[in-house]
């Protein structure tokens, strides 16, 4: 019998083995898990915090990547001036 501890198998042959498996398993509940007001609150504001970063950093990064590649599109297509 082996049983799965980290990332290597443990190999046993006596009772050890069940005991030590379940020693590193949580038992799992039936149903989702209640969140506290705390919890709700927290996640709520980790969100707003999110949104407000994507105002700030994500859309004039990807305004500025926009940009660089509208002049690079200008540079190669404009025509040459004849001397």
């Amino acid at each position: 019998m082996s049983c799965l501890v980290g990332s290597f198998t443990l190999r046993t042959t006596t009772r050890q083995h069940t005991s030590s498996c379940n020693q590193n398993k949580m038992r799992q509940l039936k149903g989702k898990v209640k969140e506290t007001r705390k919890q709700k609150k927290e996640r709520k504001m980790e969100n707003v915090q999110m949104r407000e970063k994507i105002g700030t950093i994500v859309l004039p990064a990807l305004g500025a990547i926009a940009l660089m590649i509208v002049a690079f599109i200008y540079l190669k297509t404009r025509p040459a001036i004849l001397a």
